[in-house]
């Protein structure tokens, strides 16, 4: 058989099992489209009234910090340790998050985390609320227990969301999924910080924090609806994959090694197993830590104080002008609708960190005109989120995605801490030496980048580089074997 013929036959093939395949896809009611986006799209929009939630309820302590020190009399040590509380854990937490989601079922762990996303939510607003907080001891012990189940949830929460979206979603939606989802949690987080502060000055802590109880029922409902319509998606994608599976027509013949039970793993291996992260995974850890956890949320942190040194600005001035790397970053969907299209995460990082690098060095050079700065580093913001946790669906096979995401979520709050320590301290030195820390991070992650763009080329296909696997699918992947299947057998 010549090499021409086999193509066609291959190619046959393909058109053949496309055409099944099509047979196969559930329709909508009117008109012969498939139906197969319906239910992903509907779990998509659950976690979506999920995540505004969840970003709402975790500003909640960030917007009434103020009041707690006031009217409650909790010390400023005490305000600091009911916000590291939340933080420090989740250095570590996600990366079991991610474990357990690919180990013990991603909407089980799904349900379980928001569980105690709202329980914390309740137990933090009773102690900012009479009577506990007649007695400020009372309160900051009653805050910090419901701020510490809210931690066990909160980023864990997040990481089972994202595994869920990389598993029901198809390829060539799933970084644009990823970014909306990011999009309305900073919505949730613009939405706290400006209107539970405003309702404290005219009703009162107690009145809010009552108040704002009612709204855990629709997210009770929102995070259970989400949880039951992403089991069914995944499920009825694996049925659809399964039907349409042509398996090969190769009769297989017993061994003489049939009747001999393998040998069984050793406990250290198993674990091993599970803990193991791809390259790439390693690689994308890396390049996390200082482009989003130092570079992108840890300036966000700290940006305020940076710039009322540095610059002489008022607090309100340089949170304005922190805001606007907010801003601009929410057109993080623009990149992920890019992305989608076009691939390219690595060569946009570049351009990410270009940008941090120029904004931070004209602050170091002048504290004049500190917009331009903050425009281009919401620029390199925008990039980073869309660019990073997309590649992990693209490039790692589906049992490995809870335990990587998990690993980036772990990576990210890393660099966040580290900020949050080094960053005031340097401060204390120069604010100039702060913006070289930010400079520095900016350098690392254009290292980082360079190195992992040479794995790409040699090691991962060019994933991440160009558009070769451009909306490849799971669909599309039953395709491929049955290609490599039908090819085999014509030789």
């Amino acid at each position: 058989m010549t090499a021409e013929a086999s193509s066609k036959d291959a190619a046959a093939m393909q058109v053949l099992h496309n055409a099944s395949l099509k047979d196969a896809m559930p329709t909508h009611k009117f008109g012969g489209r498939p139906a197969g986006l319906l239910l992903p799209f509907v779990a998509v929009t659950c976690f979506l009234a999920v995540s505004f939630a969840q970003y709402v309820f975790f500003d909640i302590p960030s917007s009434i910090g103020q009041y707690l020190i006031d009217d409650i009399g909790i010390r400023e040590s005490q305000y600091g340790f009911i916000t590291a509380i939340y933080s420090v854990p989740n250095i570590i937490l996600p990366l079991f998050a991610g474990l357990l989601c690919d180990n013990f079922g991603r909407a089980r762990s799904y349900i379980l985390y928001y569980s105690l996303v709202v329980l914390g939510s309740f137990v933090f607003n009773l102690g900012a609320a009479y009577p506990a907080s007649a007695n400020s001891w009372t309160a900051f012990i009653v805050m910090v227990l419901g701020r510490g189940i809210f931690a066990l949830g909160g980023d864990n929460g997040l990481v089972a969301n994202d595994v869920i979206i990389s598993m029901i979603m198809p390829k060539r939606f799933i970084t644009f999924s990823l970014t909306i989802s990011i999009l309305v949690g900073r919505l949730g987080s613009f939405f706290a910080m400006n209107t539970i502060p405003f309702a404290v000055s005219r009703l009162g802590l107690t009145a809010v924090m009552y108040g704002t109880m009612p709204l855990l029922v629709p997210f009770t409902l929102a995070y259970l609806t989400a949880g039951i319509v992403g089991y069914i998606t995944i499920k009825r994608r694996k049925l659809i994959l399964k039907a349409t599976t042509v398996k090969p027509d190769v009769e297989e013949f017993p061994t003489a090694e049939a009747d001999v039970r393998p040998a069984t793993t050793p406990l250290y291996a198993r674990v091993g197993a599970l803990f193991r992260v791809p390259s790439v995974g390693i690689l994308l850890a890396l390049l996390i830590l200082p482009s989003a956890g130092i570079v992108g949320f840890g300036w966000t942190s700290v940006g305020q104080v940076v710039l009322v040194a540095r610059c002489g600005l008022s607090p309100t001035a340089a949170s304005r002008l922190v805001s606007v790397t907010e801003l601009i970053a929410m057109v993080s969907p623009l990149w992920g609708f890019l992305i989608d299209r076009l691939r390219g995460q690595l060569l946009l990082m570049i351009i990410s960190a270009l940008c941090s690098i120029t904004a931070f060095a004209m602050l170091i050079i002048t504290p004049r005109w500190p917009l331009i700065p903050m425009i281009m580093q919401g620029l390199a913001f925008s990039i980073v989120t869309p660019s990073c946790w997309s590649s992990v669906p693209l490039c790692l096979p589906k049992a490995k995605i809870g335990i990587t995401l998990g690993l980036l979520t772990c990576s990210l709050n890393l660099g966040m801490a580290l900020t949050g320590f080094i960053g005031p301290t340097l401060l204390n030195i120069d604010p100039r030496v702060t913006l070289l820390w930010f400079l520095g991070a900016g350098v690392l992650t254009l290292i980082v980048t360079a190195v992992f763009i040479v794995y790409d080329i040699f090691g991962n296909k060019g994933r991440l580089i160009w558009n070769r696997w451009s909306g490849l699918d799971v669909e599309d992947a039953v395709v491929i074997e049955n290609k490599l299947y039908a090819t085999a057998n014509q030789s």
